[in-house]
């Protein structure tokens, strides 16, 4: 039976411009805070979670809104990445693990989507066209 590891990220975007971390062990990709969900914990949960210990704030259950998912199988290992996207963004966040992050930072989204994942820019662009459709 192949181990599962369940992932959740979440997308936070305010004004045209998507809040990414840089990881200290990562010399070029940009990446939205999350991490894995602990067994004990629900996808949400895992994330309201890591975003306490990554960025420094509290969100509720309700803050935060399911975009997506991706399944990726290696050889004994299946992993599933939940995407949310934020709602409110009336918050004050900062890099909690100073160990693990050098940079905070909001980005134009464009710009964006070329220094994160194939995945993580497939969410920017999904974000960007719902963006556009609703203005």
């Amino acid at each position: 039976m192949k181990k599962e590891i369940i992932k959740a990220k979440v997308v936070i975007i305010e004004k045209g411009k998507v809040l990414l971390l840089k990881r200290i062990d990562r010399e070029k990709r940009l990446s939205f805070a999350g991490g894995i969900v602990k067994s004990n914990e629900s996808h949400k949960e895992g994330l309201i979670r890591e975003i306490k210990e990554e960025l420094g704030v509290k969100v509720s259950k309700q803050d935060l809104e399911y975009i997506f998912s991706f399944k990726k199988k290696k050889a004994k290992v299946k992993i599933t990445t939940r995407y949310y996207r934020l709602k409110t963004t009336n918050k004050k966040f900062k890099i909690n693990e100073p160990n693990k992050f050098n940079l905070l930072k909001w980005f134009n989204i464009k710009y964006a989507i070329s220094n994160v994942t194939k995945k993580q820019g497939f969410i920017l662009k999904q974000q960007l066209n719902l963006h556009k459709n609703a203005s």
